[in-house]
This record gives structure tokens, sequence and C-alpha cells, in this order.
């Protein structure tokens, strides 16, 4: 506000208060000359301040838009202002402030999407928006709710994209709630022809196949129990083992191409291969730029050479620029045509031999026939595949007298050296000699443990069809009911029967085509989605049994089982309480019970010295079940997939044997077991066994008189326990002595009397046995006026035999593993096989009496000086 008389304006803002202008005037009244009355206008200016928020003029905006297409507009948002301006009441942004959503509004309150909205994705989006008035206030967020209007659309509706498989749960249906829509499509009378397919790629890894259990794998195909698996096992000694091997994959072995191979003992085959066998294996390799332009070294897979002077190839498998070659040269002989061509080499041009995946590869020999299995399916042979090269058969050699088979490389007996080295990865290589396996056998063995599942065949209606693959992978409905195809599909459901299914996604699809009456082809979408198998839970597996046992040395002597209390507790055995007949039936439906434990191993510490101790195994029974023991000086391991209750009945019967007893005081030994090809391993279980040791000292022979021989074998009992318990008879009398005390007071010293006389009349046989016994000795020796200074020579003498005794006591030690020696022909090697191990005799001087005479066992007195 001005004070001089010039001012006719005065300004003001619009929040000044109207009381404040009476005053105003007064005071420009005052400053006016008293003496002037002239009249003047005074102009007052108010201005505008921003003062008010926008406020939206709806509470909330609501908005349906049709899935797949782009709006210029789709609403108009309005917020107004309350200022008096004209500047300051105008909105002048509009804000989104909700983030990555397909959609934009500009200054003047218009929204719009960026891009088609799909009803699939997603039914609706809530949006957030503010304006902004001309003056910067920001008013508050107001709700948009746009809602997708699913349009008709071709295609299955309903399949989620991710389905849940827990492992153990059975099965899972995979569109329990898929149908098909077919909108207003001008099809008449359709043919509709449904596929659901199950991606088992095993690039991808999503097939879970028991690779690692040939051993039970074959079992449960029904294959020929003759088969020679030609790799190690993992758990029975070092091997170069795949880089990507974790617990979630199974066991396969790794070649790198430049120095690892490994030579087939004579002991696991021998001979040639001959003219019919059978040769599968699991492989991945993966091709060079080499390789794809016919320049690639070959590479082995499995050998047969001479072991010395020559370079020559017998037999071979073998991979050369993404071919599979199987080579078999004919031997020499009398009804061999040395001049005469013949078919020896074979070879198949395969994408699947260069692809970096895993396959299954089955060669049937049956010359001249051959066939070639590739994933369980008979290669189809064409007039490029294969290509069969003709050669001489080999011609006799006198220098070479024996081969090399060999798997990973190729001996060159010639050149002293392994060549052609193979790179890439094996499992499950094996043979069958003499016999070819059948193609159901051969599909079974690269069977997948996981599958489709469909049984409801009660639904099929009139008229409609179901066809499935031999791998139950792929399943076809065709029907001219919709709703009959679409109950059909809710039944596929998904299956895995491991155990422990390697977690992870496995894709399958629904594939569709409708043919109309009118002949209008109907195109419909193929729906993807997903199968997630979760982690299983890991398995617990437990050994439990008693920490000491404790045996005589005789008991040691003979054989003794350490582990006979050992029992073997997990998770995932459903065996324990099944009979022989219900554990057949009940694995022919349960496949998990088949095999749970794959190797045990029981370790001796320290190392054991051969020479005088040994770990024996029911070699019957490893036998009959298919398993395999390897025994050195660091213990015994037992491997092969097989159930708890069978394992533990193999450990129950091995015996530990030492020929020298009265050396050992204590031994101990730790016992391990692995599920799953070593993916799970228990507890160490440590047992510590106990030898508890008789007098050395030599004992007379049995006396003829029989009075004499009750009385020293009552003598010998009391001196056993006087040897062997002296501190618990001790604690006995004085716990005895200390009772009387007490009950003196009660029935007086007359007790105590007797008791004295008792210990004393006691004493007093015993003193009187040893003088008869001693007599009667010396009425079997020599006259003492022959020998007068003839004494016992037991310096050859190593045990004390109580001879009244060792009837009874062979009778009961001699039963091994819980079978008398007259049980079965193949108990009595074993045992005759076990005491020849520990014949020393022969290093200490004496040779010790067979153990089928002990029984008889009479005094051996050919080193006695007379």
């Amino acid at each position: 506000m001005g004070c001089c008389r010039d001012w006719t304006t005065v300004s003001f803002t619009d929040d000044v208060q109207p009381a404040i202008f009476p005053a105003l005037i007064r005071l420009l009244r005052a400053a006016r000359a008293p003496t002037t009355s002239v009249r003047e206008k005074v102009y007052i200016e108010v201005q505008d301040v921003n003062e008010f928020v926008p406020h939206w003029k709806e509470e909330m905006y609501i908005r349906e838009v049709e899935e797949g297409k782009i709006y210029d507009e789709i609403l108009q948002l309005e917020a107004e202002d309350e200022d008096g301006s004209s500047d300051l009441s105008r909105i002048c942004h509009y804000h989104l402030i909700t983030p990555d959503v397909p959609f934009k509004i500009d200054r003047h309150g218009v929204l719009a999407n960026t891009e088609p909205l799909d009803y699939s994705k997603k039914h609706n989006y809530i949006l957030e928006v503010k304006a902004e008035d001309c003056g910067g206030l920001m008013s508050d967020k107001i709700m948009v709710n746009i809602a997708i209007k699913e349009s008709c659309k071709v295609g299955w509706k309903g399949v989620s994209s991710e389905v849940d498989f827990t492992p153990g749960s059975g099965t899972e249906l995979l569109a329990e709630s898929a149908t098909l829509e077919l909108c207003d499509t001008d099809c008449e009378n359709p043919t509709i022809e449904a596929t659901l397919a199950l991606n088992t790629n095993l690039a991808e890894q999503q097939c879970d196949r028991d690779m690692y259990s040939v051993q039970a794998q074959r079992r449960i195909c029904g294959a020929s129990p003759e088969t020679i698996d030609l790799l190690p096992n993992p758990t029975l000694g070092s091997w170069n083992k795949s880089p990507e091997d974790n617990q979630n994959t199974d066991q396969t072995f790794s070649f790198d191409g430049i120095n690892n191979a490994i030579v087939i003992q004579d002991s696991k085959f021998k001979g040639n291969f001959g003219e019919t066998f059978t040769v599968t294996t699991w492989l991945n390799h993966k091709g060079t730029e080499e390789d794809q332009h016919h320049e690639g070294t070959k590479e082995h897979i499995l050998c047969y050479s001479d072991g010395e002077y020559h370079n020559r190839h017998h037999f071979s498998v073998f991979v050369h620029n993404c071919h599979l070659v199987l080579l078999i040269r004919r031997e020499p002989g009398k009804q061999v045509d040395l001049n005469q061509f013949k078919p020896a080499e074979w070879r198949w041009a395969l994408p699947q031999v260069c692809d970096g995946e895993w396959h299954h590869y089955a060669i049937n020999v049956g010359l001249p026939d051959v066939h070639l299995f590739i994933d369980g399916h008979r290669t189809m042979e064409t007039e490029d595949s294969p290509v069969i090269v003709d050669d001489w058969p080999l011609h006799p050699s006198k220098k070479v007298k024996n081969m090399k088979l060999v798997v990973g490389a190729c001996y060159h007996g010639g050149d002293g050296k392994m060549a052609a080295h193979f790179r890439g990865e094996l499992a499950g290589l094996t043979v069958v000699k003499g016999m070819m396996e059948s193609e159901q056998v051969i599909q079974c063995l690269c069977d997948c443990q996981e599958k489709l599942d469909f049984h409801d065949m009660a639904d099929l209606q009139a008229g409609m069809s179901v066809s499935m693959n031999s791998e139950m992978s792929q399943i076809t409905f065709k029907g001219q009911n919709k709703t009959a195809v679409e109950k059909l599909i809710h039944h596929v459901g998904y299956k895995n029967s491991r155990v422990y299914p390697t977690p992870g996604f496995r894709k399958f699809s629904l594939a569709t085509s409708i043919q109309c009456s009118n002949n209008v082809i109907v195109g419909v979408p193929e729906a993807i989605s997903m199968v997630k198998v979760a982690q299983p839970a890991k398995p617990t597996m437990r050994l439990e049994g008693p920490d000491v046992v404790t045996h005589s040395e005789t008991e040691v002597s003979l054989g003794v089982s350490v582990l006979q209390d050992l029992s073997i507790s997990s998770n995932m055995d459903k065996t324990e309480k099944l009979d022989t007949y219900k554990l057949a039936q009940q694995t022919m439906k349960d496949p998990s019970l088949r095999y749970q434990l794959d190797s045990c191993i029981i370790r001796a510490q320290p190392a054991l010295n051969l020479n005088k101790e040994h770990l024996t195994y029911p070699r019957n029974m490893v036998t009959s079940l298919g398993l395999e023991v390897s025994a050195n000086e660091e213990g015994l391991i037992i491997a092969g997939a097989d159930i708890v209750k069978h394992y533990e009945e193999v450990l129950h019967a091995i015996h530990y044997l030492h020929s020298t007893p009265e050396t050992l005081n204590i031994r101990h030994f730790i016992v391990s077991c692995t599920e799953l090809n070593g993916r799970f391993v228990s507890n160490d279980y440590e047992v510590q066994l106990n030898v508890i040791h008789k007098s050395h000292e030599p004992v007379n022979p049995p006396a003829a008189h029989h009075q004499e021989s009750v009385v020293y074998h009552e003598l010998n009992k009391i001196n056993e326990v006087k040897i062997s318990k002296t501190a618990p008879l001790k604690s006995a009398s004085a716990g005895t002595l200390s009772g009387a005390g007490t009950a003196a007071t009660g029935t007086g010293v007359g007790m105590i009397v007797i008791i004295v006389v008792c210990v004393g009349f006691l004493m007093f046989m015993i003193v009187l046995g040893v003088i008869r016994i001693r007599s009667a000795q010396q009425r079997r020796e020599v006259p003492v006026e022959d020998k007068p200074e003839m004494e016992w020579d037991n310096s050859a003498l190593t045990i004390t035999v109580n001879p009244m005794d060792q009837e009874n006591v062979y009778d009961e030690e001699t039963e091994i593993g819980g079978l008398r020696a007259d049980d079965s022909d193949s108990d009595d090697d074993d045992i005759s096989m076990s005491h020849d191990e520990i014949d020393t005799s022969e290093d200490e001087g004496i040779k010790e009496p067979p153990a089928k005479d002990r029984s008889d066992l009479e005094w051996d007195d050919s080193t006695l000086t007379f």
C-alpha cells in the first residue's frame, strides 16, 4: 500500500480479510491536507493465491476394454481447482504413478493403452493417477480399474502354466480344467484330434532313467543273467567320473580322449565275442568341426585287439566322423576261407552320435545279420545306412598268445601302447555272449521312469479312439464330441516312479487339429505348460548294533560273525515286515522296492594281515542276489542294487577268522552303506571284537578211568573260572560274607561256622582231585626208573585244549552264518575254503589237525622226546 497523494490504486492478494478496508480509507483521508475536501477514487486490486489443491470429479473410474486392441482413448479423467484465477484453477498435468503397466495418460487426462491387452495374462489392472494444477499443487491419487474383456479365440483354456509334482504322490493331473473354445467358427460336424505329449528329451535331463543300476534294471526287464557289465562299479574303486556328476544325477564315466581307458581282466571277459552277441551302452558324444568335415579321428568305445606283436583289431565299436561303426573280423580256422570276402564293418550315419546328448545304443549281432537300436527303437535300414564293408579274414599268427579288451581306447600290441582314445561319456556298457537280447528287453532297458498316466478307458464313447506310444510319453484322443474329448484330457496325469527323481521342469504340450465335414479346417494354437518336479526329501539311513562283541580264541579261529546283530533302518525301506511271498508280490507293484541300497563297505582298522586273518562272505548268497564283492587288506566291499533285507542277510553271514587268535586282543571294524548309486551315505557303524584268552599251559590227555575224567573236567572248569573271572568271584565272596555278618545278629554264629566248613571241604576236594589226576598221569607215562628226568616238552605246543569240552564246542562253533555243515554242499565248500585260508602251520613249524577231525582230537606226541 502507498502513502503518497498521487496513489490512486492499491493491490492486495485474495487472502486479505475485507475488515481492513475501512481502516485503510481512514488512513488515506488523514494523509490528505485538512484544508482540501476533494473526493478521489481509490482502486483496490486483489491478486489470486494458489491455496487449493485439485480434486477429482469422480471417486473412482472403472472401464472395460476388449483384449487384443489398442485404444486411443479408454477414458477421460477430470480434476478441478477452486482457486479464483484462470491460471491457478486450471489442471496442467495428469500423472500415472503405477509403474510397469501398458498404459499412458496425457496432459489432458486421456488414458490409453500402449500394447494389446491379453486376458490370459491379466484380467484387470488397478492404476493410480494424480492431477497437478498450473501452480504445482498435486491432488490425492485416484484409483482407475481397467477390466479386460476376454475375446473369443479358438484354443484351449484352463491349462495351467505350471503343474507341481511332489515325489511319491503318485499321479498328478495335467489339465483337469481344460476346455476347448471353438467360438462361432463355420464348422459342421467337427472331428477333433487332441494329442498330449510329455517332452522326455535326454539332453535336458527330462527323463529319469536308472542308468546307474544296470544289474537291477536288467533283472526288472527280464534280460539275460549272463550279462557282463564292462564298466566298474563306482563304489569298488576310483574312476574318472563325469564333471557334471552331482547328487541329483546318475553315475556316468567320462573319457578325455587323451589317456584314460580301462583294460578288462580275463576274470570278467575271456575269449572271442563269437558270431551271436549283444552290446548295449548309454553314450554321450559331441562332435567337432573335424568330424563334420570328415577329418576326425577314430574314437574307440570298445576294442578287442592283439596283446602283443601286432596292432590287429579283432572286434571294436567306435565313433568316426559322426558315424557309429561296428568292426567284426573273422578269426582264422579250418572252416574259414582266407581268400573270401565277407562283411566285416557296419557304418551308421546318425545325427545322435554327435549331438552331445545321452542316447541308448544296442547292437544285436547274429551274423550275417546286424541290427542297431537307438533309444529302444530299431533303426530302419536304407541304401545309405548302414554302409557295409567287406574284408578278408584274419590270418593266423603264432606270435600272439594273448588278447586285450579295452574300454575307451584300443591297445596296439605292436606299439605297446593305447591308441584311438574315446572322448565322451559312457554308462551301462554291457555284453551278452551267445545270444541276442529281444526287442522288448532293449525297450525296457531305456524305458523312462516318468511318463503319462491314463486308465479311464471306460469314458470312451462310441466313435471315439485313444492311442499311446510305447514309452507312454504321448496320448492321442479322437472323437466328434467336444465335451467327451475334454473329459478324457482331464484324466491324463504325470507319473514318476523313481523314489528320488531328478528335480526340475518337464515340458508337456497339447496339440489339436479340427477337421470339419464342410471341408473347413480350424486351426487351434498349441497349449504348452510345464511340470515342476520338487526336490525330494533327503533319505535317512542308519546302521545300528552292539558296540562290542566278545568271542573266545577257539571261536575266532573257526570264524565269528561280528555283524550278526547289525540292523539297517531306512525311511525308503518298505520291506521290513514283508515275508518272501509278499515281498515278491509287492515288488511287482512298487518298482522302488527293487533297489534301495547299492553298496556296503566293511573296513578293518588297522588293515588286515592276510597271512593270518580274513573276512569271508557267503558266496552262494551273493551270487544268487547278483551282487559283487571285492576284498583286500583294507576290508570288504559289497556292491549291487538290492533291498535292505538282503543286504542285512549278507552282512550277518560275513565272518572274521584269525589263525593265531592268542596273539589278538582287540579288532575294530567300521561299516557304512550307500543308497541310490552313492548319492546318500549312512553313518559309520563301528564294532569292536574282544578276544577271550585261555591259559596256554599244556593240559594232560584225558585219563582212562571215568571217575578221573569227571574230576579233571570239574577241575578244568574251576581253573577257567579262576582265570577269567577272578575279580567277579572276589566281589561275590565279599558280598556273601557281608551278608552273613549282617544276618549274624539274627541267626547266631552257627551259620558262619557252617560256611567255613563248606569252604574248607571244597578246598580239600580240589587238592584231592589234583593229586589223583597227577597219579593217573604218572601211570600212563614211561616208568620213572627208565626216564628219571622226563618232563613235558611243550616247545612245539601253542594252544591249550580241553579234550572233554572239545566235542561240544565244535558242534556249536562249526555253524557258520547260521547254517550247519550238512545243510548244503555249497556251505561245505565255503567252510573248507575258510580253513584253507587260515592255515599257517608251515610258518609255525607244526601241522594243525584238519577242522573235520577236531571232534576226535588226540594229543600228537610226535614231537615229544621220551
